[in-house]
């Protein structure tokens, strides 16, 4: 798989990219929003493996794609979309960056490319995404590209000794016709 962006190219995953994306796990600003503390080099060599044999499924049901700049070249994250098993006209969406790029609309950048491939190169009707209320950064991102907040969901996760809420998001096949 490979889409294209005037500044990002989305590809499927290669051997080596495990320490790159290793790198940005590893930064406290990008483990701020996940309960996961710590990265090690089989649990990104994991990571990289598992979305390789999912490129290789037939059909394929995961589009879990890194995020390449094109100039200078270099993979700054992961962009997916999972479809639902049991509802093949919906699925999943997210997304994560290297802190050190954030706030260039890179993520908005890659995440339009998949939703336009989601609406016009498959069947899906619905995507779906959820982000812990706190990450603005992501609700802002999910806005931009046409999402629609469905709800509020208080308490829904547990870690740093706290608790998180987290908002659901959608976009229809239909909301396309409005760009």
């Amino acid at each position: 798989m490979h889409l294209e962006t005037a500044r990002l190219i989305l590809r499927d995953f290669q051997p080596d990219d495990w320490e790159l994306v290793l790198a940005y796990r590893r930064d406290a600003r990008y483990q701020r929003f996940y309960p996961e503390t710590e990265h090690t080099p089989t649990s990104a060599q994991e990571f990289v493996r598992r979305c390789m044999n999912a490129a290789a499924q037939h059909p394929r049901t995961t589009y879990q794609l890194a995020i390449e700049t094109r100039h200078p070249q270099g993979l700054i994250g992961t962009i997916g979309l999972r479809i639902a098993p049991n509802a093949p006209w919906r699925a999943e969406v997210g997304c994560e960056l290297n802190p050190l790029v954030w706030g260039k609309g890179y993520a908005t950048e890659a995440l339009r490319a998949l939703c336009t491939f989601a609406f016009t190169r498959t069947t899906l009707e619905r995507l779906e995404a959820s982000t812990l209320a706190e990450n603005q950064a992501a609700v802002h991102v999910l806005q931009q590209c046409g999402f629609l907040c469905e709800g509020r969901h208080r308490h829904t996760n547990f870690f740093r000794e706290r608790f998180w809420d987290r908002l659901t998001f959608s976009r229809l096949r239909s909301d396309l016709a409005g760009e």
